[in-house]
């Protein structure tokens, strides 16, 4: 009887723990990538707004969207490099965080730039090439 109950409360552990997780899937990586591919810009925005919002901080830092690239190169084997902060002269200003990646043998590169709410929460708000 004993064993029963912990191998079901292993089970719920285990079962409890995958649902919490906030990584990207592979389908949302796979949707981040086919979206930019498509210079479909407000997919791309909504899908990144998505993971900026399972980030431990939303608060706009450059440790912070360094985060947030760090976290989608790992999850997504996307290449990422924050290029600038708070660099481009903007109301309010704007950072650039630049993503690429191959897919069926095709390169891929795209800038996202990243602004702040007024409450400095981190806010997606364009791409471009």
């Amino acid at each position: 009887m004993l064993n029963k109950i912990l191998i079901l409360v292993i089970i719920i552990s285990a079962t409890l723990s995958s649902g919490c997780r906030k990584d990207f899937s592979d389908k949302q990586c796979q949707q981040l990538k086919d979206e930019m591919i498509a210079d479909n810009k407000q997919e791309v925005i909504k899908l990144l707004t998505e993971k900026v919002g399972q980030l431990p901080s939303t608060t706009y830092t450059e440790e912070n969207l360094n985060k947030l690239a760090t976290s989608i190169s790992n999850e997504c084997g996307i290449t990422t490099q924050l290029l600038c902060f708070s660099c481009i002269q903007t109301l309010p200003e704007q950072s650039e965080i630049r993503f690429s990646f191959i897919q069926a043998g095709t390169s891929t590169a795209k800038t996202i730039d990243i602004s702040y709410t007024s409450n400095n929460q981190i806010k997606i708000v364009s791409m471009h090439d």
